[in-house]
């Protein structure tokens, strides 16, 4: 049965359909299409046999029988399902004549376990109704609170969350824990820009199947992704994103680390990990099942955890068709995603630029700099990453120094790009990054994490994703190394 699902159903049925489809493929995952138009059109643009279909309580246009039966005679979907309430013996024979693989009633699965509760399906295709139910392999059958990758959580999980630990999965090295499945409470009452996501500037599709990779969930639905990139190293990238998610922790977000530093990456060295997971035990099947990439991560701190780097440089090749993916699953998991990547862009970190919500550019001020990011962003407008999608960081800055002329302005892609200034937190930064005590730098009040605070509290609110509290109030107002300047730039001096 396929792990990859595109629905159609009415907005409001979104969690009954889920809900069906979970009872027979536990570790499905969904996206929906908006009519039968729409979900015909996207079968055509994926592989055949790829993608499975759900169909159900549409209320609207075609009958939900005759779409699935269109979809059916098209022959592009690995599976057909249909999905409705106090099922008929003589719909079930009208299903089964037009090949719909299995009737789903709702009124038969169980009220309160999320398990079948009687024989709910027919098979045109001699697919046993048995199957109802049944275990995943390496995993265990969906109960009340367990995770189910068919998420269809609203924007901030009003309705619709579900809870528990994600496909029964533990990490296999790093520290102890389950990975979390649903969203954490502080992600459901968010603040910031007007429209957040899903307004045309996202990184992952708005609806769909993406080219490649895994099922994409409806902007509203899914997590913003952050790819942090520089355009040559030595800039404090790393440890900025190992700060910037102890940071979003505190707040009480849940986020996924990806390491695409594939060669060289020590992400996990900021927090003390010592032998993180390998991204190549991912690349036995593409793509691959929520169940592995449940498991594939390591526990940086309490709602933090890490996917990646390669264990060898030699096979950093094999992870680029994991990328896709991987990105789109645990965006579906998680309230926030931050991807690093290499100096420049490799295969796979030029993949996380495309999929992300914003591109986050690092440098310093030391000589070449500019024209080493230069290229990157120039790269990355290519690769077709939007102008308006790009930020730009200047790390271990004087924020107390002059502001210069900013010649980043001139650089390809750079033009627009919003600049952040964050400084160098000083040796004793250095020997907590180094000793794995990212978490215990950053919970102390310093101009460094208050700039990394403001930052993220900027990023997140651009998006509609910052939580709202007191911690991401005062994060939004500290506008660290902010100077006033009067006419020509000369600085006003406050009395």
């Amino acid at each position: 049965m396929s792990e990859l699902w595109l629905g159609c159903t009415s907005r409001g049925s979104r969690a009954e359909v889920a809900r069906a489809l979970r009872s027979v493929e536990p570790f499905a995952v969904l996206s929906f299409a908006d009519d039968a138009t729409e979900m015909r059109s996207r079968f055509r643009e994926e592989e055949p046999q790829s993608v499975g279909a759900i169909v159900g309580l549409t209320g609207r246009g075609v009958s939900d029988v005759n779409l699935a039966a269109a979809l059916a005679q098209d022959g592009l979907a690995s599976e057909v399902v249909l999905v409705g309430r106090q099922v008929s013996g003589s719909l079930r024979s009208r299903a089964s004549r037009a090949g719909i693989d299995r009737v789903i009633d709702l009124d038969e699965l169980g009220t309160s376990s999320g398990r079948p509760g009687g024989s709910s399906t027919s098979s045109a295709r001699g697919r046993a109704a048995g199957s109802l139910g049944r275990q995943a392999e390496g995993g265990h059958p969906l109960g009340a609170g367990d995770a189910c990758t068919c998420d269809n959580r609203p924007a901030h999980g009003d309705a619709t969350g579900l809870g528990g630990p994600m496909g029964g999965s533990v990490p296999e090295s790093g520290r102890a824990g389950g990975v979390p499945s649903g969203r954490s409470p502080a992600h459901r009452e968010g603040v910031g820009a007007a429209g957040g996501r899903g307004q045309g500037e996202t990184g992952l599709p708005a609806r769909g199947v993406p080219a490649e990779g895994g099922v994409g969930l409806p902007a509203g639905e899914r997590a913003p992704v952050l790819a942090f990139a520089s355009g040559r190293g030595g800039v404090g990238k790393t440890s900025l994103v190992a700060s910037a998610a102890a940071v979003m922790s505190s707040w009480g977000l849940r986020v996924a680390l990806v390491d695409l530093d594939l060669g060289c990456g020590d992400l996990h060295t900021r927090f003390g990990v010592g032998h993180p997971v390998d991204l190549v035990r991912l690349a036995g099947e593409v793509p691959p099942t929520p169940e592995q990439m449940g498991r594939g991560c390591a526990r940086c701190m309490d709602e933090v955890y890490l996917w990646g780097p390669c264990e060898r440089p030699e096979t950093a090749e094999l992870v680029s068709p994991l990328v896709r993916p991987l990105i789109s699953y645990l965006s579906s998991r998680f309230d926030v995603v931050l991807v690093d990547g290499p100096a420049g862009l490799s295969d796979a970190a030029a993949q996380a630029a495309q999929l992300a919500d914003r591109l986050v550019l690092v440098h310093d001020d030391r000589q070449g700099g500019l024209a080493a990011l230069g290229r990157t962003s120039a790269l990355a407008v290519r690769l077709g990453v939007a102008r308006t999608r790009i930020v730009r960081v200047r790390n271990m800055d004087d924020l107390r120094g002059d502001e210069e002329v900013d010649f980043a302005r001139i650089e390809p892609g750079l033009e627009g790009a919003r600049l952040f200034r964050v400084p160098d937190g000083g040796e004793e930064a250095e020997e907590l990054f180094a000793a794995g005590e990212t978490e215990r730098l950053l919970s102390s009040r310093s101009e460094f994490s208050e700039a990394v605070s403001y930052l993220m509290a900027q990023l997140l609110a651009e998006l509609g994703a910052l939580p709202d509290g007191e911690e991401t109030r005062h994060a939004l107002e500290l506008k660290p190394g902010r100077r006033r300047r009067g006419l020509f730039g000369l600085r006003r001096e406050v009395g």
